[in-house]
C-alpha cells in the first residue's frame, strides 16, 4: 500500500499525485490539513512534504520528496516479490 502525505498549496505534492495516478500506482492521500492525518504525520518527525509510505507486510519505507520514478520502482519490486 502507498500512502502519501500531503499538504494544502504544495506543489511537489500535486505532481507526485499526478504522476503515480499516470504510472497506475495506487495510492492513499494523507491531507494533513485534517487532525488524523497531522498527529500521524507529526509522530514521525519529518518536516517536509510530500512524504510517501510504502508499507507491504512487515516492511515499511519513507520517501520524502516527489521522485515518483524511485517511488514506482520501489512500489513495482515490492508487488514483485510478494506476488512470487
Amino acid at each position: 500500500m502507498v500512502e502519501i502525505f500531503t499538504t494544502t498549496g504544495c506543489p511537489y505534492c500535486q505532481e507526485l499525485k499526478k504522476e503515480l495516478t499516470i504510472n497506475n500506482v495506487p495510492f492513499k492521500e494523507k491531507d494533513t490539513s485534517k487532525r488524523e492525518f497531522f498527529d500521524e504525520y507529526n509522530q514521525l518527525g519529518v518536516k517536509a512534504f510530500p512524504l510517501t509510505k510504502i508499507a507491504q507486510n512487515n516492511m515499511i519505507t519513507y520517501i520524502v520528496g516527489s521522485d515518483s520514478e524511485k517511488i514506482t520502482s520501489l512500489y513495482e519490486l515490492i508487488n514483485a516479490n510478494f506476488r512470487m
